[in-house]
């Protein structure tokens, strides 16, 4: 699955989307906003199915997660966690995103390094989502947080096709003075990303199972990630994944369990 280690004219940006509702009705356009949404805040391809829960276990790889849903796929909270060790330190990075109801989707990233001396190093990082009148994320604002002060590190906007399909997503302000990103789709399914830095190419089967990924970089790295077998409601289950870059080459392994609301 998609995952990075991280206008519309005339519209008024509100800090919430319409509350969370179990017996609204799913139409095709909902779903399609709920899981444009859903690729926005946690990089994961949209799932399939009405799904209530997600656990992420990759113990051999100290990394663990959970998503949760309310029905037509609207994610409500997600939650990982991955630990890095080496000779001189340890290190853990930590990314939520929650739902609130006064301010909508709010992220926060936690990355904590502990080294042999037992001094500790921390790093903050909170993203507010703003959306439209649809529902739809259409702009984000990523903050720098110390004890002493914060700070606005860059501000993101998101573009849409008709089948509110996200299509771009800009930039400004981080390592680049802007950076745009573009998508693709066929069929339905994402099927390409493409940046001025990296392209990804993903491969889903004719029952709409998501099977590979392959991305490259101008800095000669790779990454290859494919699924190893899929549920009943044609979700990944198994994960196995490659990476090569200066560091030399690492492997991860990743299983999936899914929960479903009742039909």
């Amino acid at each position: 699955m998609y995952k990075p280690l991280m206008l519309l004219p005339a519209i008024v940006l509100v800090a919430a989307c319409k509350p969370f509702s179990d017996s609204s009705p799913c139409d095709e356009a909902q779903r399609a906003i709920n899981d444009a949404n859903f690729f926005i805040l946690t990089y994961l391809s949209p799932l399939n199915g009405d799904v209530q829960s997600v656990q992420i276990d990759g113990k051999q790889n100290n990394d663990a997660g959970t998503l949760r849903f309310s029905q037509c796929r609207r994610l409500v909270s997600y939650e990982r966690a991955k630990t890095f060790n080496t000779a001189n330190d340890s290190t853990i990075v930590r990314d939520n995103v929650r739902w609130h109801n006064d301010k909508g989707w709010v992220r926060e990233y936690i990355r904590q390094t502990r080294n042999v001396n037992g001094n500790i190093r921390k790093m903050v990082m909170r993203e507010q989502f703003y959306t439209d009148n649809l529902g739809r994320i259409v702009r984000s604002e990523n903050v720098s947080t110390t004890q002493q002060s914060s700070k606005l590190l860059s501000t993101t906007t998101y573009h849409y096709d008709e089948r509110h399909q996200l299509v771009r997503k800009t930039v400004n302000g981080g390592l680049m003075a802007m950076l745009s990103v573009n998508y693709r789709y066929v069929a339905g399914h994402l099927s390409g990303i493409s940046d001025s830095d990296s392209t990804s190419t993903l491969r889903w089967d004719e029952k709409g199972r998501w099977l590979s990924e392959d991305r490259t970089t101008t800095y000669r790295t790779k990454y290859q990630s494919r699924c190893l077998g899929w549920d009943p409601a044609g979700n990944c289950s198994g994960e196995y994944s490659e990476h090569e870059g200066y560091g030399g080459k690492s492997e991860e392994s990743l299983h999936y369990s899914y929960t479903y609301y009742p039909q």
